[in-house]
């Protein structure tokens, strides 16, 4: 198992002062199976993102992100973990 930050969506709050819909972002440390991974792939649209605007107070806006796509048992599930597709495939492999 390869320990890694999740970066994920929270349901989106309407702002009465705005009169908008707002989205915010959450992290969440997850155990993940390499066993289990499909493919992986940059997250170059949050990357964009976050060069824009803070997604969590106190993040760096300079972080790369890597979308997981995992083989779950109904299907798949598309996770997004903090880290450059290197850094990642680097911590699955061992370092090598």
């Amino acid at each position: 198992m390869i320990q890694c930050t999740e970066i994920f969506s929270r349901p989106n709050e309407y702002d009465p002062v705005t009169a908008m819909v707002k989205g915010s972002f959450s992290l969440r440390e997850i155990l993940l199976n390499p066993d289990h991974i499909l493919l992986m792939k940059e997250d170059n649209t949050l990357h964009h993102k976050a060069q824009e605007a803070e997604l969590i107070e106190g993040l760096s806006r300079d972080l790369y992100y890597t979308q997981v796509v995992l083989n779950a048992t109904r299907g798949t599930q598309a996770l997004t973990i903090i880290g450059s597709l290197r850094e990642i495939a680097e911590k699955i492999n061992g370092g090598t």
